[in-house]
This record gives structure tokens, sequence and C-alpha cells, in this order.
């Protein structure tokens, strides 16, 4: 799981891969402390999100 520090826990945040698609869409506080799910299919992968509030 992936968690983010430093968000508003009122607001609503929408996280998006580099291609577009909605990976999750939660409040401040729940991507603080739940987070959302990431799966690495390689050993050296890795992946870019944007984080937007709504």
């Amino acid at each position: 799981m992936i968690t983010v520090r430093q968000l508003d826990p009122a607001k609503r945040y929408q996280v998006k891969s580099m291609d577009g698609k909605v990976v999750a869409s939660l409040s401040g506080q729940a991507l603080q402390t739940t987070g959302f799910a990431v799966t690495l299919l390689g050993l050296y992968s890795g992946e870019l999100f944007e984080i937007s509030a709504n």
C-alpha cells in the first residue's frame, strides 16, 4: 500500500496513473492512513502517479 502525507484530511483526491486512468478516489484522511494498492511486476519496475484535489 502507498500512503501520502501532508494532505488535507477533509478534501477528496484523485490518483491517476500516467496513462490517465483513475487508480483511486479517496479522502485525504484515507490516503494518509490506508493508502492505495500498487502492483509492480518486475524486480526493478516502478510507476508514477499524479495526485490532485477534486
